[in-house]
């Protein structure tokens, strides 16, 4: 799919690109049976921010008006280093 004015339109190949794109993946997975390169160990790392509301309920007669309280949104960066393969994840480090 390709975006042609707006609008995501079906990206049609020749004959060469599909050729090309069938050479690639069978020497890949030719390459993946014999070395087995997709298993070795990998390493990244990712900031995550996440969301943490905090709100308190309270109760109040008719004749008061509750306090407006406003919604403190405590976002808070971490980073965390994960270590895997394919099969599974070893280790996830938080900084």
């Amino acid at each position: 799919m390709i975006q042609k004015q707006g609008h995501w339109i079906p990206h049609e190949l020749n004959k060469r690109q599909m050729e090309r794109r069938k050479n690639t993946c069978e020497i890949l997975f030719e390459r993946y049976k014999r070395k087995s390169f997709l298993h070795r160990i990998v390493g990244d790392e990712k900031w995550i921010y996440f969301e943490n509301p905090k709100r308190n309920k309270s109760w109040v007669t008719q004749a008061h008006h509750p306090h407006r309280l406003q919604d403190r949104i405590a976002l808070a960066g971490r980073r965390c280093s994960v270590f895997g393969g394919t099969r599974r994840v070893w280790s996830i480090m938080s900084c």
